[in-house]
């Protein structure tokens, strides 16, 4: 077991195997609520009592789930020393800290995130959130863990849009911050990247880790924003049928070649943020149908973090420099749909 650092209250672990996990876990005693997903049930045979059970996928994230989780609680008789061991993806991660935060009025947290984008990227700075209204994340609240145990042997049994979702925004900090050891390990360390090398992906991790607790402590988290208006338009009119990762790295590729097609940066630098991603199988070339235009513009002016923004863009103009910039309606639209491609 290594300790990585702490955040706040939270402190980062990261374990070789699932024999230290099993120790860690156990270092919280057994005054515990398992929450886990279908998939990542099947991890703990037998699974302890008490415990939940939620569905993967965004559609978890909701009212009913929340209250469920609170009912097992209240029913196993768990007193606010109780801890709430979330065992999985952002979506469990989620549920787990917004939980914890409610019972008793904050019990323990301990978390154990399974997926790349929940180890890279979610896990870190306590944000929590469900779904409510059609809106992502309406109803939340920042609660840290105590504990978040990272264990890189679960990027084994990932599928690749899993792994490749995470991905995304491990690359994401990459480019907004000042690692440039994590951008030249990305760029240079593709096929590693690409066959799921441990000791290189979990380097990547640790790093994405460090990357994003440097933006957090210097208050420049909106940065981490960077392509998240496009990716959550793009989500919403797949019907959550592509991943946040895909939907994300398409956003910072379609918002860098906005950023070009205003003069914020150059031709070079556009296509270098292209080249960044093609590798690792995102579908960047990807253009909203122009029939769909309409969508896409309803959907900008419903956007919580366009509005709150003024009608502005996060882009990125050189590694480790995101601007926020007022767009013309004409520029986004020939950045994001179909038509001649200038490269």
């Amino acid at each position: 077991m290594k300790t990585l650092f702490q955040f706040g209250k939270s402190v980062y672990k990261s374990v070789e195997g699932f024999s230290e996990l099993s120790y860690e876990i156990g270092n919280f005693g057994n005054d515990l609520l398992w929450i886990c997903d279908t998939n990542t049930a099947r991890m703990v045979r037998p699974l302890p009592q008490p415990n939940v059970i939620i569905n993967t996928g965004e559609g978890a994230k909701n009212f009913t789930t929340l209250e469920r989780i609170l009912q097992v609680a209240l029913d196993a008789g768990l007193s606010e020393k109780a801890t709430f061991l979330g065992l999985g993806g952002g979506v469990v991660c989620d549920l787990t800290s917004l939980s914890a935060s409610l019972f008793h009025r904050g019990c323990k947290c301990l978390l154990v995130p399974t997926t790349l984008m929940a180890m890279g990227d979610a896990c870190l700075g306590g944000k929590n959130g469900i779904n409510a209204r059609g809106i992502k994340n309406a109803i939340g609240n920042t609660y840290e863990a105590d504990e978040v145990i990272i264990c890189p042997e679960m990027i084994r049994s990932l599928s690749d849009r899993e792994y490749y979702s995470g991905l995304a925004e491990i690359i994401k900090h990459a480019l907004v911050s000042n690692s440039k050891e994590m951008y030249q390990s990305i760029v240079l360390e593709r096929e590693k990247i690409n066959s799921r090398d441990l000791d290189t992906v979990s380097h990547l991790v640790q790093l994405s880790l460090e990357a994003k607790k440097e933006i957090l402590e210097q208050n420049r988290q909106e940065i981490l924003k960077l392509g998240h208006v496009f990716a959550n338009i793009l989500e919403a009119m797949t019907d959550y049928k592509k991943t946040h990762g895909e939907c994300v790295a398409w956003g910072i590729v379609r918002s860098t070649e906005l950023a070009y097609k205003c003069g914020l940066c150059d031709k070079g630098f556009s296509d270098n943020i292209y080249r960044v991603f093609k590798p690792f199988k995102y579908q960047i070339d990807y253009r909203i149908p122009r029939a769909n235009w309409q969508l896409f513009k309803s959907l900008l002016a419903k956007n919580s973090t366009y509005n709150s923004s003024n009608h502005k863009l996060l882009v990125l103009t050189d590694l480790g420099n995101v601007v926020s910039y007022e767009a013309e309606e004409d520029s986004i639209k020939d950045a994001v749909v179909e038509g001649l491609v200038y490269r």
